[in-house]
């Protein structure tokens, strides 16, 4: 048997060689089952995406990305089939092939049944636990993060090899699990945990370098809505997220009485906390200092993006810390889209600084920039790749067509 790669050769193969990414292995993410209670994946075959696999691995690309099934198929619920049946489908394509899977951790669409209190809901955030409940996986159910009129296929290029979408995303009112939500962290973690032995014990165990994991919006581990402009459909505004931001006001000064005064909030509690509304967040400037949130009661929206970000962070942190204790292998994930995302306050990216110096990640990508990329113009990134470089490793897709 080959001894498996751990986090030092990892480290040391993901900076020397390219990384090739394609629509392999794809599922609907959040995952989803069809009629017959299987996972929903975008692609019917296989066949023209294992054949670019093939022809990079041919010009010596050994070192190929894709998403990999988690097999969360629902509520304690885990079934490794597909996932399984993609490893195979990569491997075939070349016997020096090494992986580096990315796995989101997006909850399945029943788990918002369970616990409605754990979910995201939309500003003003004035629904009741039931009613949440009753929209779980119905139309006012925003599964994406977006409106996509089309499903899946508002971002892809329509295929005879692809499944045609059945779902309009429009108008929901609750989105998927809440960042600030302990139940996610556990659950998902465990559905981490269980994949990864299930990967390591498997008969690809060593040609696996490591882990990425992805989950929000795009599984770019981004709010849901943050990418989205003028609808004022901001997130989270739903229970858990509410009494975490005030466990956290707490935490950060002290007492329920300094919170008070700097919330500018004299009844605060854990139940009738006020968070800032969009229109607080997110203004129609008229000066300098409304652009620098420069007053006192600017304080309450200024803490609300720090506190998102820091739910982000720790997801990231409590995700990247399975893969080591799972693996020993190298850990890392989509972050700090500071270049070409406007509303990166809102998307939880504010805690580069934190996630840079910490010892359980190692490393951060992101897609290229989707503006300007035609030949001959000068593209970019939506990463500050050189700054990142100084203290972990910046990934940048190279990634075959739709």
């Amino acid at each position: 048997m080959k001894r498996k790669i751990d986090s030092a050769v990892g480290l040391q193969l993901l900076k020397k060689h390219s990384l090739f990414w394609s629509m392999l292995g794809w599922p609907y993410d959040p995952p989803r089952l069809n009629d017959d209670g299987k996972p929903i994946m975008l692609l019917l075959n296989s066949e023209r995406i294992q054949r670019y696999h093939r022809d990079f691995y041919g010009a010596g690309i050994k070192l190929h990305t894709s998403l990999l099934f988690s097999g969360w198929i629902g509520t304690g619920k885990i079934d490794y089939t597909v996932t399984d049946r993609t490893l195979e489908e990569l491997f075939a394509c070349g016997d020096e092939i090494l992986y580096l899977p990315r796995i989101k951790l997006n909850v399945p669409l029943d788990w918002g049944k369970k616990y409605p209190e754990e979910m995201c809901v939309y500003y003003p955030g004035t629904l009741s636990v039931e009613a949440i409940r009753s929209m779980v996986n119905t139309p006012q159910h925003d599964i994406f993060g977006t409106d996509l009129g089309d499903g899946y296929h508002s971002w892809f290029k329509r295929r005879e090899d692809q499944w045609t979408d059945n779902r309009p995303n429009v108008n929901g009112l609750i989105g998927n699990q809440s960042f600030a939500s302990r139940q996610w962290l556990a659950d998902a973690g465990d559905v981490l945990a269980r994949l990864i032995r299930h990967l390591e014990d498997g008969p690809y165990g060593d040609r696996i370098i490591g882990y990425q994991v992805a989950y929000g919006m795009c599984g770019e581990t981004t709010l849901w809505r943050s990418w989205d402009n003028g609808n004022f459909k901001f997130s989270d505004y739903g229970f858990c997220c509410r009494r975490s931001f005030y466990d956290w006001g707490i935490l950060h000064y002290g007492s329920r009485e300094k919170l008070a005064e700097v919330w500018q909030q004299p009844e605060i509690s854990r139940d009738n906390i006020r968070l800032p509304s969009p229109f607080e967040r997110e203004l129609e400037w008229r000066n300098a200092a409304e652009f620098f949130r420069a007053g006192a009661g600017d304080r309450l929206a200024i803490d609300y993006d720090r506190f998102l970000s820091d739910r982000n962070v720790e997801a990231l942190e409590h995700f990247c810390r399975i893969v080591k204790r799972e693996s020993n292998k190298i850990a890392g994930a989509f972050y700090g889209y500071y270049l070409n995302v406007p509303r990166v306050g809102h998307a939880g990216h504010l805690g580069l600084d934190r996630l840079l110096a910490s010892p359980e990640i190692d490393f951060f990508a992101a897609p290229k920039a989707y503006r300007h990329v035609a030949p001959g113009e000068p593209g970019g990134e939506q990463v500050p790749a050189m700054s990142v470089n100084r203290k972990k490793l910046f990934v940048d897709e190279l990634r075959a067509p739709s």
